[in-house]
């Protein structure tokens, strides 16, 4: 698909509905180049995205040079899907799939309990290889009961993020961040909104599970639960030449930089500006560190 748009409406809010795009439903081993979509998508099901619903399993498509700046939303409370500004779900397998100079600036509205909610991509599998460059995502982020919820991308499972950023405010339950969700390779990308979590695992670019590198966060981490950071709420991935600024509340391991250190993760050449405040312990820079690694 190549030089191509699309305008209106899509409402796909039938209980027999699969996956539904902005502007293709689902992508397999193709390429959209230098299109767009500006309509607004809401199903009840499946992955749900701006431009494209869903890339399948043991698939290596690239979207590059294209947008959405349609409202994404998805209303069936319970049910596991995942919804995103650009494409809602991308699978496992993937060899060589990139996102690359691409963008999304519509809201993003979910009340399920999600497989991954994000600004720009909701999930990505967690096998194989996948990278999202150069990319970014302005719009907000709100998905009240979910889980993996990011400015950019909910759940990006063993895949990079280079180069990239997100603005939007991102509210979420568990596992949030102004960038990530959860999980994948963060190098060199940015987040400036604001997060808010009801549940555990909270971080100003990222909720948890990520490694980091030459990255950083200039949102204010509001939770009521606990693994709360500046940058990182979880950290179980190695933090490098990173920082954030904005100040970090939560219930019980808050840190200015991490909320909680776990696994081997190492934290080196990193630092915090802002205040962290817990009701039961905080840290300047990390909350609380159970892991084997070093600062």
């Amino acid at each position: 698909v190549e030089d191509s748009s699309s305008t209106g409406t899509i409402d796909c809010q039938t209980a027999s509905a699969g996956t539904c795009g902005g502007l293709v439903g689902t992508l397999s081993d193709g390429t959209i180049s230098r299109s767009n979509s500006s309509v607004d998508v809401s199903s009840y099901w499946g992955g749900v995205g701006g431009l494209v619903g869903t890339i399948p399993n043991s698939v290596n498509p690239t979207i590059e040079d294209s947008y959405a700046t349609g409202n994404v939303w998805q209303g069936a409370p319970g049910s596991s899907i995942s919804i995103g500004g650009l494409v809602g779900s991308v699978g496992n397998s993937l060899t060589a799939g990139i996102i690359r100079n691409s963008y999304a600036t519509g809201d993003v509205t979910s009340l399920n309990s999600g497989e991954g909610i994000g600004g720009l991509v909701g999930r990505r599998g967690l096998f194989g290889s996948f990278s999202i460059n150069d990319c970014y995502a302005t719009g907000k982020v709100s998905a009240y009961a979910g889980n993996n919820v990011g400015g950019l991308v909910g759940n990006m499972g063993h895949g990079y993020i280079r180069r990239s950023w997100a603005s939007g405010a991102v509210i979420g339950n568990a596992r949030v961040g102004g960038l990530v969700g959860t999980a994948g390779n963060i190098q060199d990308s940015f987040a400036t909104g604001n997060v808010f979590s009801y549940g555990y695992f909270a971080g100003g670019l990222v909720g948890g599970e990520s490694g980091v590198v030459r990255s950083y966060a200039t949102g204010n981490v509001e939770s009521l639960g606990s693994g709360v950071g500046g940058l990182v709420g979880y950290g179980k991935g190695h933090i490098t030449d990173s920082y954030a600024t904005g100040n970090a509340h939560g219930n019980d391991h808050v840190g200015g930089l991490v909320g909680r250190l776990d696994g081997s993760a190492n934290v080196i050449r990193s630092y915090s500006t802002g205040k962290p405040t817990a009701t039961v312990t905080a840290g300047g820079l990390i909350g609380a560190d159970i892991s084997s690694g070093s600062v």
